[in-house]
């Protein structure tokens, strides 16, 4: 099964005019996946995905974020549709493998 995802994602700081550190910032986004593929069965729309929450830039490698989200998810009859209603804590870290600074 393939599918084909497209997120846009919206992201306003509060206490500073860029994501900088020591940040706090309103985030939503919208996340859309198309079924894909020769054995794609109809319908072509697969589920939805949107999100609002709030969250704080620790520094440029680490943030937090706490928010509600709906999942919308179509059933292969195309009569019935699932809504999960999800309050999503997400914490990112991004680690740097490409340092150069050996000791």
């Amino acid at each position: 099964r393939n599918r084909l995802r497209y997120r846009f994602v919206l992201t306003v700081p509060f206490n500073h005019k860029k994501l900088l550190n020591k940040t706090f910032y309103l985030v939503a986004f919208e996340e859309v996946f198309i079924n894909a593929g020769k054995n794609t069965s109809s319908p072509y729309f697969d589920q939805n995905w949107g999100y609002l929450g709030f969250g704080y830039q620790f520094n440029k490698q680490t943030t937090i974020s706490i928010g509600y989200m709906n999942q919308y998810l179509p059933k292969s009859d195309n009569i019935r549709v699932e809504n999960n209603h999800t309050l999503s804590i997400n914490f990112t870290h991004i680690f740097d493998f490409t340092s150069t600074n050996s000791k």
